[in-house]
C-alpha cells in the first residue's frame, strides 16, 4: 500500500510541476544587521509568479524580455520592492538586504502548515515559547517548558491540552511531539520521553491546540508540540549552563522524610559552528536529582548532534544526519503511603531499599535522523526525512525490553504566484517491541496527506486531508481518513478573526492493549479489544494586535469545542480474565473506551513587550482557560445541546455537586498561567503564577483503595490552588548571566494528580555563559 501511494504521488508531481527554463535573473537576500542569508524569502514578480530563497539565501527567476516589479517579503522583516528591465541575453544579479520589523509583535510559526507564517494569520490557536524565556526559567526539560503554556498540564508525564486527556499513567499520548519535523513518540507506550528532547539547542517551542491529525497523523488528536532546534549563524557560538537547586521543608513538618534537602545539579553545553558549507551543532546535558518524593530520583545524561551540508555543485541541495543518545535512570511515583507522614513516600515501601508502588527503570534511547532537502529552480521544496528511534529499558523488578520505530516521510511543498502553498507527502512507520510485559509485536502505519494554504486577497483558507492505514501483528487495525478546514480574515489591520474544524484520531498503543504487570500492590491489566479513539475539534477565535508607541502586544480569545468517540481513559476496576468470576485479585487499572465525550470552553491569552522607561523593559505572557469536560456516556442528557449549554454556563462560577458524575475525570475546569518579567539596566526580575481549580471528579474506586484520598479531598481547599514563583537575574557582561529562581514561594501543598504531591518551595541558582 505504501509503495503504491508513493508511486502515485511522485507521478502527480512529475506531470503537474513545470520544469525549469532559462535562468536570467540571479539574486541573494540577507539580513541587513548580521549579513546572514535568509532562507525561504518570498520573491514575487507582479503578474508573473515567483519563487523563494534557498539555504544560501539565493534565488533564480526565469523571465522574458520586459519590465517587472519584484516584491521581496519575509516574515519579521520590512518588505522591499524593485523594478527591473530585462533585455535579450542580459543576466541580472540582484542583492536585497532586509531590515527586521520592530513595530509589531508578530512571531513566525511553522506548526500550522509546515512552512513559516505569521501567527496572526494562523487558523488555529498556537502558543510560542521563545529561547529567551526557556533560558531565563531554566527549562532544561520540555515538560518544564510547556507547563508555562496556558491550558496545558502534565499528568504523570502525559501532556493534555484544554482538558483533552485525563489520567493515562504513561501510555497513549493524544499530543504529538515533533522535533525538527519528525515525531518523537515511543513504539511501545506511545508516549513522550521528555528527558531526550535537546532543550539546550531549542530555538522555539510551538504548541498547536486542537486536532491536527490531517497534517501530523495519529497521536495528534489533542494537539502538537513542535520543537525547532537551532542551526549555526555566521559566527561560532558556545552555550554553557550550570545549575544547582534544593527543596525546602514541606509545609507540614511530619511529612518531611529526608535528613538533607532533596537537590538537583545539572550542566549543559552546546556548540554551533559553520565550516564553509557544512553546519555542525553539538550538545550535551547531564543532571542528577534527588526528588522530593522518596526514591523518585533522576539521573539523566544526553548527547545530541545536528549536521547540514550544502554542496556547491548542486544549487538548492542540502543533506545531513541528526542524532541523539539519552541514558536515564528515573523513578515514577504512583501514589503515596498515606496523607499524613507518608505523603511524599510511595505506598508499600518498607525500609530504605523498598520501592513499593514506585516504578523505576533504566532507559537508553537512541535516534538517528538522515535527511535530504532540495529547492528546485522553480522554488519547490522536496524533503525526505527519516528517523530510527530505539528505546532499551531495564526494569527495577528485572528484565529488559526493546521498542523501535523506523519512520520515513517524503514531503513536497510549492508556493504559487498568488501566494498559495501546497504541501503534500507520503509516510511510513514500521515499529516493533520485544517485551515480557507486552509480548513481541510488530506493526506498520502508512499515510498519504495533502494540504492547501490559500490566500485570496486578505483571506487565508486552509484545507487538508490525510489517510492512514494501521496494521498490528499482521492484521488490519484500522483505516481512517481525516480532514481539516480553516480560515483567517483581518477585519481590520490589527484584528484577525479565525475559524477552524479538524478531525483527529489515535490508535491504541501496544502498552494499552497488552501490558500486564504490577506496580507494588497495584495491578495493571491488558485490554486487547481497545478500539481507536477519534473525534473533531472546532474553534472560533480573534487575535487583537496592539501597538502603542514602544509597546507591542496582542490579546487572543478562542472558543473551542471537541467531541470524542471511543475516548480512552485509564481507569480502576475489576478485570477478571475471560471465564473467571470477579474477585479482589483482579482489582487494578487498565485502559477503557468510555465512548462519547464532549469538551468545550474558552481561552483568553495575552502576550506583549515594551518599555516602561529608558532603562526599563517589560514582557508578559499568560492566559486563562475554562473547560467543561462532559462524559456523555455517564450522563446521556449532556448529549443534548441545550442541556450541555445550560451546565456550561451555570456551572462556570458555581460548582454543582449534582453534576459531578457527568464530568470527565481528573480535569481542571479553571486554569491560569502568567509570567511577567522586567529588565532594568543589567538586572532582570521575573514573576510567575499558576492556578489550578479543584479536581471535581475522580474514580470512586480510587477513593476506596488509595490510602486517605477520601479524607484528604474532604479537607482539601475547594477553591483551587495558586502557586507563585520569583526569579532575579544579573547580566555580568555580554557573555555571563547569573540567575536565582524560587518556585512555589508560598510553599503550597497541592497536587496535579491525586495522591502525588508536587514539589514544596524550592530554590535554584543558574550560571550561564554565551560566547
Amino acid at each position: 500500500m505504501f509503495r503504491y501511494n508513493l508511486f502515485i504521488f511522485l507521478s502527480l508531481i512529475y506531470f503537474f510541476v513545470p520544469g525549469a527554463s532559462a535562468q536570467n535573473v540571479n539574486g541573494v537576500v540577507t539580513d541587513s544587521k548580521t549579513n546572514e542569508p535568509l532562507i525561504g524569502v518570498n520573491i514575487l514578480v507582479e503578474g508573473h509568479g515567483g519563487t523563494s530563497t534557498d539555504l544560501d539565501g539565493r534565488f533564480i527567476l526565469n523571465l522574458e524580455n520586459g519590465e517587472y516589479n519584484i516584491l521581496v517579503s519575509y516574515l519579521g522583516y520590512q518588505t522591499k520592492t524593485e523594478s527591473i528591465v530585462i533585455s535579450t541575453d542580459q543576466i541580472y544579479d540582484l542583492s536585497f538586504m532586509l531590515k527586521p520589523s520592530s513595530r509589531e509583535l508578530d512571531m513566525v510559526v511553522v506548526s500550522g502548515g509546515k512552512f513559516e507564517r505569521k501567527i496572526t494569520e494562523e487558523t488555529v490557536s498556537i502558543d510560542v515559547l521563545n529561547v529567551e524565556l526557556l533560558q531565563r526559567t531554566n527549562s532544561v526539560r520540555l515538560n518544564d517548558a510547556i507547563e508555562k503554556v496556558p491550558g496545558v498540564t502534565l499528568l504523570d508525564g502525559q501532556a493534555t491540552i484544554r482538558g483533552g486527556s485525563g489520567y493515562a499513567y504513561g501510555a497513549g499520548s493524544r499530543v504529538m511531539v515533533v522535533v525538527d519535523d519528525m515525531p518523537m513518540i515511543t513504539a511501545d507506550r506511545g508516549d513522550i520521553r521528555w528527558s531526550s528532547i535537546p532543550m539546550e539547542v531549542a530555538e522555539q517551542v510551538e504548541v498547536m491546540k486542537g486536532a491536527a491529525s490531517s497534517l501530523y497523523g495519529a497521536s495528534a488528536l489533542n494537539g502538537v508540540i513542535n520543537i525547532r532546534t537551532a542551526f549555526p549563524g555566521s559566527e561560532p557560538e558556545t552555550r554553557v549552563n550550570l545549575f544547582y537547586g534544593i527543596t525546602d521543608n514541606p509545609p507540614r513538618e511530619e511529612t518531611k522524610w529526608w535528613d538533607y534537602p532533596p537537590y538537583e545539579a545539572g550542566l549543559s553545553i552546546a556548540h554551533l559552528q559553520r565550516f564553509g558549507r557544512f553546519d555542525l551543532v553539538l550538545s550535551a546535558f547531564a543532571t542528577q536529582k534527588k526528588g522530593h518524593l522518596r526514591l523518585e530520583d533522576d539521573n539523566i545524561y544526553r548527547v545530541n548532534f545536528k549536521t547540514r551540508y550544502r554542496p556547491e555543485s548542486i544549487e538548492g541541495l542540502s543533506f545531513g544526519i541528526n542524532g541523539n543518545v539519552t541514558y536515564s535512570d528515573e523513578g515514577e511515583f504512583f501514589f503515596w503511603e498515606n496523607a499524613s507522614e507518608g505523603a511524599y513516600i510511595p505506598s508499600g515501601s518498607e525500609g530504605p531499599d523498598s520501592r513499593g508502588t514506585l516504578y523505576r527503570g533504566r532507559r537508553t534511547n537512541f535516534n538517528i535522523d538522515p535527511y535530504v532537502t532540495y529547492f528546485d529552480s522553480r522554488g519547490n521544496r522536496h524533503s525526505l526525512r527519516s528517523r530510527i528511534y530505539t528505546l532499551w529499558q531495564y526494569y527495577s523488578r528485572g528484565g529488559y525490553a526493546t521498542a523501535s520505530i523506523i519512520n520515513a516521510e517524503y514531503q513536497f511543498q510549492r508556493t504559487f504566484a498568488n501566494d498559495w502553498t501546497w504541501t503534500s507527502g507520503v509516510g511510513n512507520n514500521y515499529f516493533f517491541t520485544l517485551n515480557k510485559d507486552l509480548g513481541d509485536n510488530t506493526g506498520n502505519l502508512s499515510s498519504i496527506f495533502t494540504q492547501l494554504d490559500m490566500k485570496i486577497k486578505d483571506l487565508t483558507l486552509v484545507a487538508g486531508f490525510r489517510w492512514e492505514v494501521f496494521n498490528l501483528n499482521d492484521s488490519l487495525g484500522a483505516s481512517l481518513p481525516v480532514g481539516r478546514l480553516g480560515l483567517n480574515y483581518p477585519v481590520t489591520r490589527t484584528t484577525h478573526m479565525r475559524a477552524s474544524i479538524g478531525q483527529g484520531y489515535r490508535f491504541p498503543s501496544i502498552a494499552e492493549r497488552f501490558v500486564e504487570t504490577d506496580v507494588g500492590d497495584i495491578s495493571i491489566f491488558p485490554n486487547p479489544d481497545l478500539k481507536p479513539e477519534y473525534g473533531y475539534s472546532a474553534e472560533l477565535g480573534v487575535k487583537q494586535s496592539i501597538a502603542i508607541r514602544n509597546w507591542s502586544s496582542y490579546l487572543d480569545l478562542a472558543l473551542f469545542w471537541t467531541d470524542y468517540w471511543e475516548m480512552t481513559e485509564f481507569q480502576i476496576g475489576v478485570y477478571p480474565p475471560p471465564g473467571q468470576p470477579p474477585s479482589p485479585n483482579y482489582i487494578g487499572f487498565r485502559s477503557e473506551n468510555v465512548s462519547r465525550a464532549r469538551i468545550a470552553g474558552f481561552e483568553l491569552g495575552w502576550l506583549g513587550e515594551g518599555s516602561l522607561s529608558e532603562n526599563t523593559d517589560m514582557r508578559f505572557y499568560g492566559g486563562y482557560t475554562y473547560v467543561y469536560p462532559a462524559d456523555l456516556t455517564a450522563d446521556t442528557l449532556l448529549a443534548k445541546g441545550d442541556v450541555f449549554a445550560d451546565r456550561f454556563i451555570n456551572d462556570f462560577l458555581v460548582r454543582n455537586n449534582e453534576n459531578v458524575d457527568g464530568l470527565l475525570k481528573y480535569r481542571y475546569r479553571h486554569m491560569v498561567k502568567a509570567d511577567v518579567e522586567f529588565d532594568w539596566k543589567q538586572f532582570t526580575f521575573g514573576f510567575d503564577t499558576r492556578f489550578y481549580s479543584y479536581i471535581e471528579n475522580i474514580d470512586q474506586i480510587f477513593l476506596i483503595f488509595i490510602p486517605d484520598i477520601a479524607e484528604y479531598r474532604e479537607n482539601e481547599s475547594r477553591t483551587g490552588n495558586w502557586v507563585f514563583g520569583l526569579r532575579l537575574g544579573y547580566q555580568v557582561n555580554d557573555m555571563i548571566n547569573v540567575r536565582f529562581i524560587a518556585n512555589n514561594i508560598l510553599n503550597r501543598e497541592y497536587y496535579i494528580r491525586p495522591a502525588k504531591l508536587e514539589q514544596p518551595r524550592n530554590y535554584l541558582m543558574q550560571l550561564s555563559f554565551n560566547f
